[in-house]
């Protein structure tokens, strides 16, 4: 079975991960102040702070705009659903602005579409490592006020006419998950020009306590599934997961591992550890990953339409997202049967528009129901990507 993902681990970082995880305590507490400084570095910002999970660095990026009662945060159509919850704690509205079909992101244009005195803030995702039209996107909200903070939760690495995302906006957030392009099995990283902001989430997070059971947790989580995928196991729960009768169930089971840790859980030093260890290594394995894209691309029907990448922007490709011309559900379980995992619908990101009955984003509506998440992870083979291709062709001819 070629799975759709695998995490990128350095050679012998099994080994030190027992070693650190036995100790029970937190190795070195200025590693994270390290690892805050190269990430901040990397970015081309000056000022960054590390948090247990993207999603919680959103949120105090926002407490920080005093987004509250009656305010309205405009964000993608085309986002994880998990974000809502989150804004809406605040006491603010969230409104969808729809997606281009090519890019699968947001615009200036249906972000100006959204726009009313309310709003407060704009929140813009690079979907998939691919940059959004972000210099356009500021150009429209800052003459009026509008803070936009950037979701690179997908897209360390990814730049704009060579200047990385992240950079744009009033403050960019950074996760650290499994797949992601660093991965520290969790955390994430809110980064700015504003030491304001960032001085104010030292001070939200100062307390947080040390616990590396969520960190264990997760670890366990990635070895067990990479067990079950080279013991060929993967099988019966992905069958499941296709499956309408039984995917809730599954998905349920699944995020009890993969969820954002409590918020009062600090971000280890032993994460950062492994951040700084695989840095240096990310620009290289980016031009690997868009060497995999382009082979993709090259052997796909016709008819099978990738994401589209901004002339003058590189994608970091955390998912290589395909636009099927039939719906990807059906699909992409006669995949499965031949041997090649995919994610359709929610396991990509959400329909947010139909979510927060909102019916007047038509491209997002479209999108969700035939966009397919082909195979890509560091490592796969030249082989895999040809057969998961020829697998996909059949399958939608």
């Amino acid at each position: 079975m070629i799975p759709r993902r695998k995490a990128y681990t350095y050679p012998g970082e099994s080994a030190d991960l027992e070693e650190w995880c036995r100790a029970a305590s937190d190795r070195d507490p200025q590693t994270i102040a390290q690892w805050e400084k190269a990430v901040a570095d990397f970015v081309g910002v000056p000022h960054a702070a590390a948090v247990n999970s993207g999603r919680r660095g959103m949120t105090l990026v926002f407490k920080h705009l005093g987004i509250g009662s009656d305010d309205e945060v405009i964000v993608p159509a085309y986002t994880l659903k998990d974000l809502i919850p989150l804004i809406q704690n605040l006491g603010a509205r969230v409104v969808p602005a729809d997606i281009d079909p090519e890019t699968l992101n947001v615009t200036a244009e249906t972000v100006a579409g959204r726009i009313t005195p309310k709003t407060k803030a704009i929140l813009a995702l690079h979907a998939f490592g691919s940059p959004c039209s972000i210099e356009a996107i500021v150009g429209v909200a800052e003459p009026r006020g509008i803070p936009v903070v950037e979701d690179c939760a997908h897209s360390l690495g990814a730049s704009v006419h060579g200047r990385q995302t992240g950079s744009f906006g009033c403050a960019g957030f950074f996760s650290f998950e499994m797949t992601k392009p660093i991965n520290t099995f969790g955390g994430g990283m809110v980064v700015s020009s504003d030491q304001r902001l960032i001085d104010g989430i030292h001070q939200e997070t100062a307390n947080d306590v040390l616990d590396l059971s969520p960190l264990r947790k997760k670890i366990g989580a990635t070895r067990t599934e990479e067990k079950l995928f080279a013991w060929g196991l993967a099988f019966p729960m992905l069958y499941f997961l296709s499956s309408p009768r039984w995917k809730g169930l599954v998905s349920r089971i699944y995020r009890r591992f993969r969820h954002a840790p409590p918020e009062n859980i600090r971000y280890t030093s032993i994460q950062a550890e492994l951040g700084l260890r695989k840095l240096p290594g990310l620009p290289e394995r980016l031009r690997e990953r868009r060497a995999k894209v382009e082979l993709f691309r090259s052997l796909l029907a016709p008819e099978i339409r990738t994401q589209r990448v901004e002339v003058g922007c590189e994608s970091t490709w955390y998912f290589l997202v395909a636009i099927l011309p039939c719906p990807a559900a059906e699909a992409r379980r006669r995949m499965l049967y031949r041997g090649v995992d995919a994610a359709v619908e929610d396991e990509i990101v959400d329909n947010c528009a139909a979510l927060l009955g909102y019916g007047d984003c038509p491209v997002v509506t479209d999108i969700y129901r035939r966009a397919m998440a082909l195979p890509l992870y560091d490592g796969i083979s030249d082989e895999a990507i040809r057969k998961t291709a020829r697998v996909v062709n059949k399958v939608v001819s």
